[in-house]
């Protein structure tokens, strides 16, 4: 990968924003349950193109998981840091969703990325 040989830091190509590949990875991709985390992995289909090789991520926190949108928000950034560190490791082309579960005090950068790790290695392949 062109892209983690230069730096680690997310580009805007991995970020899923779009509603209709939210429901292509809950629809066809593989789900996986967490105590902090549900997990979607799908495996997209081969393409030449080296920015759709890397794998992407979708968010989603509601607003059952936090009310304010502070927690949102750090909930967001610290799922997002763990996917980065995690980035180097997965295979091309997945797209994972992660989804905030409800719990009572927002988790620790290390709290989440060892259950994202841990979520992953139940996967076929992916790590």
């Amino acid at each position: 990968m062109l892209c983690r040989l230069m730096s680690e830091r997310l580009l805007p190509c991995q970020r899923i924003h779009h509603r209709k590949v939210f429901q292509t990875v809950y629809k066809e991709g593989q789900f996986f349950k967490g105590h902090l985390l549900n997990l979607w992995i799908y495996k997209r289909p081969d393409d030449r193109d080296s920015n759709r090789q890397l794998p992407q991520i979708g968010i989603v926190v509601s607003r059952k998981v936090a009310a304010r949108a502070v927690k949102r928000n750090l909930w967001r950034r610290r799922i997002r840091e763990s996917f980065r560190r995690l980035q180097g490791r997965l295979k091309p082309r997945v797209t994972l969703i992660v989804q905030a579960r409800r719990c009572e005090k927002v988790p620790t950068y290390q709290a989440l990325g060892g259950e994202l790790e841990s979520l992953l290695r139940k996967t076929q392949n992916v790590l």
